[in-house]
């Protein structure tokens, strides 16, 4: 099914989806010039490679090392969390344009699921625009303030387990979460073996995989060109779950 809805939804919507807790970005004003950046970008620039992954390990670096304003040069001292969301006043409640296209599908799961007459699994797709308010806006494509973006969900039945057959495919370059270390697999065997826990995501990875070489999108290389990462995010909104799987091409996140 392919839907339509409004781009714009009330602040419970994303309470809900943990968009508002947790949707966010580590950043950090300077206290000279008062410029404001993405502290892991700050962070690269000064040659530290570590990622923090909340306020406190990110303050304990800049408390720990000196980091310099990339504009006057100043230490900075203090990192924040900013959410990447944009607030809209409405007259009795505060709106919020869509981060992504998914919360439309979710709001609307039950009328959705009625037009599938109350049938697992089930499939709603969604095209349209999606508002991210950026820290520092760059990279072209990979950080817009405002960008057109695709998504399908499909629900399936926690209690049926059972799944469609994984057919034979070529080897993927899979990376397992926090491991780092690549494992080459076809979708079957990194289902047969853990790599991927789940057999619905590991079909999934494969279509997804055969649509973008379809297209023209080239296999192997280097920079993980070709592969599919598992990743755990601390910090993930609910709707997208604990883990999820990012196809990388070239260095550049194409799905995820």
């Amino acid at each position: 099914m392919f839907i339509d809805t409004p781009v714009l939804a009330p602040q419970p919507v994303f309470k809900a989806s943990g968009h508002i807790d947790r949707f966010s970005d580590l950043a950090v004003e300077c206290p000279s010039c008062r410029s404001k950046f993405k502290l892991e970008s700050v962070l690269k620039r000064n040659g530290i490679g570590k990622v923090p992954l909340n306020v406190e390990e990110a303050n304990g670096v800049l408390t720990s090392v000196e980091v310099k304003c990339p504009e006057c040069g100043a230490r900075l001292r203090e990192a924040y969390d900013f959410n990447l969301m944009f607030p809209v006043q409405g007259k009795e409640e505060t709106l919020y344009l869509r981060p992504e296209t998914a919360q439309g599908i979710f709001v609307n799961f039950r009328l959705l699921n009625n037009v599938a007459r109350n049938r697992l699994p089930m499939a709603a797709a969604q095209l349209g625009k999606g508002f991210r308010n950026e820290i520092s806006p760059r990279q072209g494509l990979i950080r817009m303030r405002e960008f057109t973006q695709g998504e399908v969900e499909v629900f399936l039945d926690p209690e049926r387990k059972e799944w469609k057959e994984i057919p034979d495919y070529e080897e993927i370059l899979f990376v397992p979460p926090n491991t780092g270390r690549p494992v080459r697999a076809t979708p079957r065997d990194a289902f047969e073996t853990g790599i991927v826990k789940n057999k619905a995501l590991a079909y999934f990875i494969l279509k997804t995989h055969r649509i973008l070489t379809s297209v023209g999108i080239e296999k192997g290389g280097r920079s993980g060109s070709g592969s599919t990462r598992r990743r755990s995010w601390p910090t993930t909104p609910a709707t997208a779950g604990t883990l999820r799987p990012t196809l990388m091409t070239s260095g550049l996140r194409w799905l995820g």
